[in-house]
């Protein structure tokens, strides 16, 4: 342990590149006004530096990939760079949402875990919230991913198998912790951008364990 890297008797500080406080986990703000303060990308160079700034952030992020798809045929080889309308929208849309960046919790032993799942055209995202005392649900982790181009034209019912797919993996490596998962049979009304949904409360559970919920 070293003794520099240490802090102790403190309400907040600076970890691995995040501020902790006593109400949740927070974006350095210094993170958020340098991408703030970028200017539009006019080359693959200034796009490239702009998706490392947001990938550093991205847990604090719904669905980024979803919002930075306007960027992917920038990316392609053999592109010409073309910053169009939906690129400069995709953009004032990123910098929009960071002015009201996320605080994420973090994991408490005991409480249960919810995995709420959106399918959008070309993306996949996911949060994993954590439920608190009367129902209240907090924000744990964001995470999405693009779809393979031969997957795009898939209907939304065989887009399912692909999230099964990656869930039957996650079982495979969460066996090693005391988790127990309940698939959701049904929900009421379709999980939106925003994962609203409604969740049955659980009324029991064994101590030290983690509940898994998938909608």
């Amino acid at each position: 342990m070293n003794p520099l890297k240490c802090a102790f008797g403190v309400t907040s500080g600076k970890f691995l590149g995040f501020i902790v406080r006593h109400r949740g986990i927070e974006i350095d703000h210094s993170k958020i006004d340098a991408i703030q303060k970028m200017l539009r990308p006019k080359s693959l160079h200034d796009l490239r530096s702009l998706q490392r700034r947001l990938a550093y952030i991205r847990r604090f992020i719904s669905n980024l990939t979803g919002r930075c798809q306007s960027f992917q045929k920038l990316m392609r080889k053999g592109e010409n760079f073309v910053w169009d309308k939906a690129c400069q929208n995709a953009f004032d849309s990123i910098k929009k949402y960071l002015l009201n960046p996320l605080v994420l919790g973090a994991l408490v032993l005991g409480k249960p875990l919810v995995l709420y799942i959106t399918i959008q055209e070309r993306s996949l995202g996911t949060l994993l919230v954590q439920k608190e005392e009367k129902g209240k649900e907090r924000a744990i982790y964001y995470l999405s991913g693009t779809l393979v181009e031969a997957k795009v034209n898939y209907s939304l019912i065989n887009k399912m198998p692909i999230i099964s797919g990656r869930l039957a993996k996650w079982a495979i490596l969460l066996q090693q912790y005391d988790i127990i998962y309940i698939p959701q049979k049904a929900i009421k009304g379709r999980v939106l951008a925003d994962f609203l949904a409604s969740v049955d409360r659980l009324s029991s559970r064994p101590p030290n364990s983690f509940r898994l919920e998938v909608m």
